[in-house]
């Protein structure tokens, strides 16, 4: 794989990561389960899928091939959010994400790429949705502050890891152009 192509994951990656965090940002504004929310949710969903895709291939290359199948699992989980989001409400059955969730993050914590803070809070993330699933699943009700607090978290984490991901680039591939 090209050099520039490599440049290419981690960058658009990270940016997949960060505009995600803002679109889901945005969407909170609007009213809950209103057309314009769900839209925006789904968009927020999608890229975040799309930057675990990318981040994931780059840990791959990295040799961290279980971690990069997390960000895998940690895409998947993102396109049952997409998919579950419905107009007019919250989908009680979408909570279930948390059961694919906890490994994903699990194996994300296997890479010896981030630094152990990073691989803990990473653990930590999945701590609310794990919250959020139990209200819903005990008492039925969803919780739009912990669902809030459980996206912000992981959105935050996953654009840590992709900085640290284009850090890691940044330091591995250009120091051998340089070397070379």
């Amino acid at each position: 794989m090209q050099n520039h192509e490599i440049k290419n994951l981690v960058h658009v990656g990270m940016y997949c990561f960060v505009v995600s965090l803002v679109i889901g940002l945005v969407g909170s504004l609007f009213d809950a389960g209103s057309r314009h929310q769900v839209l925006l949710y789904s968009i927020n969903d999608t890229l975040a899928l799309a930057g675990c895709v990318l981040i994931g291939r780059y840990v791959g290359i990295r040799g961290q091939h279980i971690a990069a199948s997390g960000f895998v699992m940690l895409g998947i989980v993102h396109g049952i959010s997409a998919g579950s989001s419905i107009e007019g409400g919250i989908n009680l059955e979408s909570v279930r994400l948390v059961i694919p969730l906890i490994p994903s993050v699990l194996l994300i914590a296997w890479s010896k790429v981030f630094p152990n803070w990073l691989r803990i809070l990473g653990i930590i993330s999945a701590i609310p949705f794990i919250i959020l699933y139990y209200s819903a699943w005990s008492q039925g009700l969803f919780n739009v502050e912990i669902a809030t607090i459980s996206y912000v978290l992981l959105a935050l984490v996953e654009i840590a890891w992709g900085i640290l991901m284009v850090r890691d680039y940044h330091k591995t591939y250009l120091e051998e152009q340089s070397e070379a």
